[in-house]
């Protein structure tokens, strides 16, 4: 891995990540609501409180904000899935500049 992406395509903020195949995906896959919908219930879930107090609030606060949270809870998953399960096939890796002087990239095993 000795290359990154940068682009708000992510989480809705400009943001650098590891180009890997969960990064390229994201890319092309671009906003999708529906899969923000449901990936809210994860978040909702997390945080302890009623799905649908939390889905009520996000559109409440405008059409920006909404569309915003809805890029976040998309990054949230695949941020998750790359952090915490070392997948970067199928999450997104965000990283810094420094990435490009990475050298080895251990893999744990998945259970």
């Amino acid at each position: 891995m000795h290359d990154t992406i940068y682009s708000r395509r992510f989480d809705g903020q400009p943001c650098r990540v590891v180009r890997s195949p969960g990064a390229s995906l994201a890319i092309r896959r671009g906003l999708d609501l529906k899969r923000a919908l449901f990936n809210s219930r994860d978040i909702a879930a997390m945080l302890g409180a009623p799905w649908l107090k939390l889905a009520v609030g996000v559109v409440a606060s405008g059409w920006s904000n909404t569309i915003q949270l809805a890029h976040l809870a998309n990054a949230f998953k695949a941020f998750k899935i790359a952090t915490q399960q070392g997948d970067v096939d199928r999450g997104v890796l965000p990283l810094g500049q420094v990435t490009g002087l990475i050298h080895d990239t251990p893999r744990w095993p998945t259970s």
